[in-house]
């Protein structure tokens, strides 16, 4: 069954393109696949799609003030089940937009850039587990309301959202969770773009496993708070990123950050990054890891070929050693609205 909806699915991703052309184009369709090769270059080595996004959205000629956003997923880490990521509503009026339904709260800098644009082929740990609901689904059911200025100078975006992921539903909740994230931007003359910004995020927890933050034993419930601090500065061939996050939960503290620094050449991307992240559970080890990555951009990020080294440093010599080799493939036009 699972191979037949893949097929439908291919298939829709074609067909669609040509009957919004007679709707003027008020429906647009994207889809793009990571597949992946990875070993630690002793006992342990397998191929997997990391995954198939695909995702319909409206474009300007659908309305003046609404707008649409439905995505899904297909990947061998979730045992080849798809997964229903973004179901979105927009209302725009003048500079503001109104979020509605189920999507990613505005939490973190690389939360909110696209996987297919990232350099490094994941986010780095922190983000991936601090985010509001990074080990609750990533994404939450809202409303999200956004204000920005013209070329995004200043951005900020404050949610109302259920606070406890898309893993559960809880008809009878009884948690609440507010999410806040504000940028700016700067042109430096002669020295390139900067943005700065940070995070905030407020929930009244009842009952939540918290994985890879506290024990799997544990639910916790009480107050969740949130900080992150971003920045990222882009200089002609150089882009550097860093980031900070820390959860408060009733007095116990998780934190980490990262620290990433690419630089390209005509289709050539050189990848490095370290971080590290501080759990609340006694016993794993709190290593930094660092990354050396290379892209290859065949065609931008239509078709990248990417090669990553991730390791640790534990008393002076090398652990946890990973590589991936990774092609990235587009079967549509590249879009903008993505996750």
């Amino acid at each position: 069954m699972k191979y037949i909806l893949f097929i439908l699915l291919i298939l829709t991703v074609f067909t669609l393109p040509v009957r919004a052309a007679s709707t003027e184009k008020q429906v647009g369709v994207h889809a793009y696949l990571q597949f992946r090769g990875t070993s630690d270059l002793r006992s342990e080595g397998e191929f997997f799609l990391r995954r198939l996004k695909v995702w319909v959205h409206s474009t300007p000629g659908f309305s003046r003030h609404w707008s649409f956003k439905i995505q899904t997923t297909f990947t061998s880490l979730h045992k080849e089940k798809f997964f229903l990521q973004d179901v979105k509503l927009n209302y725009r009026w003048k500079r503001f937009s109104l979020d509605m339904g189920q999507f990613v709260p505005a939490f973190s800098l690389q939360r909110s850039q696209h996987d297919y644009q990232i350099a490094p082929i994941e986010r780095a740990r922190v983000v991936n587990v601090l985010i509001p609901d990074g080990t609750l689904g990533v994404r939450d059911l809202g409303f999200q309301l956004n204000y920005g200025t013209r070329k995004s100078r200043f951005r900020t975006q404050t949610g109302v959202f259920n606070g406890y992921g898309i893993k559960d539903y809880r008809p009878h909740n009884n948690g609440l969770m507010i999410a806040h994230r504000t940028q700016w931007m700067f042109s430096l003359p002669s020295a390139g773009k900067v943005l700065l910004g940070y995070s905030l995020q407020y929930r009244w927890a009842e009952d939540l496993p918290l994985y890879f933050i506290l024990p799997d034993s544990v639910r916790f419930t009480g107050k969740d708070v949130r900080t992150n601090l971003f920045g990222e500065w882009k200089w002609h061939q150089v882009d550097l990123q860093a980031e900070v996050i820390r959860a408060n939960l009733e007095g116990q503290v998780a934190y980490g950050y990262y620290l990433l620094c690419v630089l390209s050449y005509q289709r050539s991307q050189w990848v490095f990054s370290g971080e590290t992240y501080h759990d609340l559970i006694d016993n794993t080890p709190d290593v930094p890891m660092y990354r050396l990555g290379y892209n290859y951009l065949l065609d931008d990020n239509r078709i990248r070929l990417s090669l990553d080294n991730r390791f640790g440093i534990e008393h002076h010599h090398v652990s946890n050693y990973r590589i991936t080799v990774q092609l990235q493939f587009f079967l549509s036009p590249e879009g903008s609205h993505t996750g």
